[in-house]
């Protein structure tokens, strides 16, 4: 078909307009403003989707290819402290918690995120550790140090005295004891708490007056305490391993009551007593102490006592 041509008249103009081409730019523009918007979405999120999973696949090998590198990966274990503790126990427990990935990615020994609370947990449960620490030596070394709980006395059971825990000598709990005779170790006793693993005996300033107590004790001979017992009241009691028992309160400080005890033995009608040969000295009400100096009895004996009251300020 051949074109159109028209002819108009403006001035000395002449303008030639070819109608077919007219039609098809006229039908390009009307494509570019008609396309479907949920396609052009589509299109977008398709763009986007891949986007953003390329970079997590550049991110998740990263991530693998960095954490498995040599100068990051744990291969040593140092462990220092102690004294009867197993190193090799320690570092076994250690290297199996090592072993694995985390979500199948991760290795737990890249030194960044290795398993520091789950080591720490499981070497705290062997029995006796103390002050453990776990820290980062190098890009492939990790530190383990630990001290070492130490007996220093027994805290028994008061309804079962072969059910015992293992104190330090600030009076924590710290492990299991086997049964145990004879008087190796000091036996702690209390009316008001049982023996539990992780709990203190006593508080450490009534500790600290028990233990004075005891050490003046040393100074006169055969005055060897086996056991102590606490009541509510803060009463306590010292058991002498050759017999005979010394009353007295944690209210009144140690150097007292040992002061009012030596006016007691030093005074010359009870020049005779001895471990073994009396009952009591009690010294809970400061200068008056009340002395049973009587023969101990048999455990099936009914017979009643009596006991002397002394005034220990009259020699003080």
């Amino acid at each position: 078909m051949a074109p159109i041509i028209k002819i108009g008249r403006q001035g000395d103009s002449i303008k030639i307009m070819f109608e077919k081409k007219r039609i098809v730019k006229s039908k390009n523009k009307l494509r570019r403003h008609t396309l479907d918007p949920s396609k052009r979405m589509l299109i977008k999120q398709l763009l986007i989707g891949f986007l953003v999973l390329s970079l997590a696949t550049l991110f998740m090998g990263g991530l693998w290819y960095g954490t498995r590198l040599e100068k990051l990966t744990i291969n040593k274990i140092s462990i220092t402290g102690g004294q009867t503790i197993s190193h090799v126990e320690i570092k076994q427990k250690t290297e199996a918690l090592l072993v694995g990935n985390y979500l199948g990615l991760i290795p737990k020994r890249f030194i960044w995120w290795y398993p520091h609370e789950a080591i720490f947990n499981t070497i705290s449960d062997i029995p006796r550790i103390k002050n453990l620490v776990i820290n980062r030596v190098s890009g492939t070394e990790i530190g383990i140090n630990f001290e070492e709980y130490f007996p220093d006395a027994l805290w028994c059971n008061t309804a079962n005295e072969e059910q015992c825990v293992f104190i330090d000598s600030f009076g924590y709990a710290f492990g299991e004891a086997p049964k145990l005779s004879g008087d190796t170790l000091l036996r702690y006793s209390s009316l008001e708490a049982k023996p539990a693993i992780g709990t203190f005996f006593l508080d450490s300033a009534k500790l600290a007056e028990i233990t004075k107590f005891i050490m003046l004790l040393k100074s006169i001979p055969n005055f060897t305490i086996s056991s102590v017992q606490i009541d509510a009241v803060d009463d306590v009691f010292y058991i002498l391993s050759a017999g005979g028992e010394l009353k007295a309160s944690l209210l009144v400080p140690a150097e007292t009551v040992f002061a009012n005890l030596q006016s007691i033995l030093e005074a010359k009608e009870f020049s005779h007593l001895r471990p073994g040969n009396f009952q009591y000295i009690d010294l809970r009400f400061g200068n008056k102490v009340y002395v049973n100096d009587n023969p101990i009895p048999l455990a099936t004996s009914t017979a009643t006592t009596t006991s002397s009251v002394y005034d220990a300020g009259d020699t003080l």
